[in-house]
């Protein structure tokens, strides 16, 4: 994705540094001349330099401006979606970490047992064997780092 925003934004940038390049000035760099011994062409090669040398600066002007539009459009994508993101890296994680905690758990059936987080709060759901397995299930969940508070949803009774 970054490399198609970095063509599209060269794109525009050689678009509007050329049309401003193809018109730098009125008067031409090559001048055709008719008379009686036909057609005589003259090359400025000082305007062409001159021109060219426009053009750069233009280039250069174009491409810090473009440099700075993408520096803001990356700061206000990470102050909009960067909050978003770490918070569902982390609930995520907060998951994976408990999940695996259940299932190393001998006897208990770990993964039998649906884990979902958001925010600290970690929500048990499933079927376990006994009522001394669910209780170690929530005792495991709430010394998991990262466990605010734990909603235990699960049933004691014969595995489904």
């Amino acid at each position: 994705m970054k490399s198609r925003a970095l063509d599209l934004a060269a794109a525009v940038l050689l678009a509007a540094s050329s049309a401003s390049w193809v018109g730098c000035e009125k008067d031409s760099s090559v001048d055709v001349r008719r008379d009686k011994q036909g057609e005589q062409i003259h090359i400025d090669t000082g305007k062409i330099q001159d021109n060219l040398h426009k053009a750069g600066q233009e280039l250069g002007k174009d491409a810090h401006n473009l440099g700075n539009a993408v520096e803001q459009g990356a700061r206000d994508v990470e102050r909009k979606v960067g909050p978003v993101a770490r918070e569902t890296v982390a609930d995520a994680a907060l998951t994976a970490r408990v999940k695996a905690r259940l299932i190393a758990t001998p006897d208990l059936g770990g993964y039998r047992i649906h884990v979902s987080s958001r925010d600290g709060q970690v929500t048990l759901a499933g079927t376990v064997a006994s009522e001394d397995r669910r209780l170690d299930a929530e005792r495991i969940t709430r010394r998991t780092e990262g466990v605010r508070e734990v909603i235990d949803q699960l049933q004691v009774g014969p595995a489904g």
